[in-house]
């Protein structure tokens, strides 16, 4: 048995997370401000079961090899042109580019699965939630992620 002590992480952790943007590479200035940003996790699949019948106390398992990103969610405020331009993104397979509060900038492959306007009501402004889903491919080809830290991105 192996025992690991603890190391102090790297990096700088992030106190809050102003200002935090998503961008559409087909469409830079979609009409949508943010309010609350997610970003894509990163999933490992369920495990593969390696239990056979000379297995003789436990059941046993291995990790998959490959990973995916997983859908997540955007909230803000929209204006009235923000329904159709939502509509020319739909389903449109492109990069997406996250902009953390350090101005490190994480872009990956995926489309614009949903846009779920809030209701109206008087004294609340109008949202909405986005739902992204990132593909990990362009036009067929398998495509990681891109992480360009703070100052060194477009």
């Amino acid at each position: 048995m192996t025992h690991t002590t603890r190391v102090s992480p790297v990096g700088t952790m992030f106190d809050e997370g102003y200002q935090s943007l998503i961008t559409f590479a087909a469409d830079p200035d979609f009409s949508f401000w943010e309010e609350v940003v997610g970003a894509p996790g990163i999933d490992g699949g369920e495990p593969v079961p390696t239990t056979t019948m000379h297995n003789t106390t436990i059941r046993t398992k291995s990790p998959r090899q490959l990973k995916e990103h997983t859908p997540f969610q955007v909230q803000g405020r929209i204006a009235s042109g923000t329904i159709d331009q939502a509509y020319a993104l739909i389903n449109v397979n492109g990069w997406i580019t996250v902009k953390w509060p350090d101005g490190t900038q994480y872009s990956f492959p995926g489309y614009l699965k949903s846009i779920q306007p809030g209701q109206a009501q008087e004294g609340t402004p109008l949202q909405a939630t986005l739902e992204i889903v990132p593909t990990g491919q362009i036009s067929g080809t398998e495509t990681e992620y891109q992480l360009a830290e703070q100052g060194t991105g477009t």
